[in-house]
Formats: structure tokens, sequence, C-alpha cells
């Protein structure tokens, strides 16, 4: 699985590749890095219209990643490889959670996780640009 990242890039256009391979789960980006169990404050989180260019010590490349890969192996790489602090969500219902207490699941196993909660496979348009889905 490839993700792009570039600097002339908005940070909803990573999230939609991201969200092209797991539907029930998404990604956001913070200014900070998580720590542990955790949950990443708000005020951190960077808005969709985000240029990637603007933060520091962002690099542009291709992400590679499996679907067999923990959500903190996940985190932990895309922080390492771009220097870009994300976290996972996953569909709960009609929100959006942090995976903070599944951060040694797979991304494939949080993906079925929400795909089995009720209403999370509804046939709505998806809004990935909604920042208070997951409150």
């Amino acid at each position: 699985m490839l993700i792009e990242v570039n600097g002339k890039m908005q940070v909803k256009e990573i999230k939609k590749q991201f969200h092209y391979w797991f539907p029930n789960l998404k990604i956001e980006f913070f200014r900070t890095e998580h720590s542990g169990n955790e949950a990443q404050s708000k005020s951190e989180q960077l808005s969709n219209e985000f240029f990637i260019h603007d933060l520091e010590g962002v690099k542009s490349g291709d992400f590679q990643f499996e679907s067999n890969m923990t959500v903190k192996a996940f985190e932990d790489k895309f922080r390492d490889e771009l220097g870009l602090h994300v976290q996972v969500f996953r569909k709960s219902g009609a929100v959006y959670i942090e995976t903070t207490k599944s951060d040694s699941m797979t991304l494939e196993q949080a993906e079925g996780e929400a795909s089995l909660i009720p209403g999370s496979n509804e046939d709505e348009p998806e809004d990935l640009t909604d920042r208070d889905k997951w409150e």
C-alpha cells in the first residue's frame, strides 16, 4: 500500500489516500507526537487545509505500509520516515474514536472491528473534512 506525500499537498489529500485503503479508519495530523495511550490534544490538530510544507522537518516521498502493521508501527513509521505526527482513528457508529487503547492492533484488525459496529457502513457520503466527528 502506498501514500504519496509532498509539501504542496494539504492534509486532506493525504487523509483521502489512507481512507481509500481503510474506509472505516482515518488519520489525523498533529503538530506534536502523542505519548503512549494518551489521547492527542485537539488544539494540536492540523486543519484539513493545512499545507505540509508549512511544517518544519517534513520530508516528501512515497510512504509504503502494509495492512498487517500495528497501528503504533504505522504511526511511528509515518513520523520516522516523513516527520509527520499522525493518529489513527477508528469508526464507531457515526463517529470516529482515537485508537489509543488499540495501538497493538493491526490496521486490518482495526478496520475489521470498525466494520462490525452497527452504523459504521452506512451508505451516506463520508466527510473526511469533518473535524468534530470524533468528539
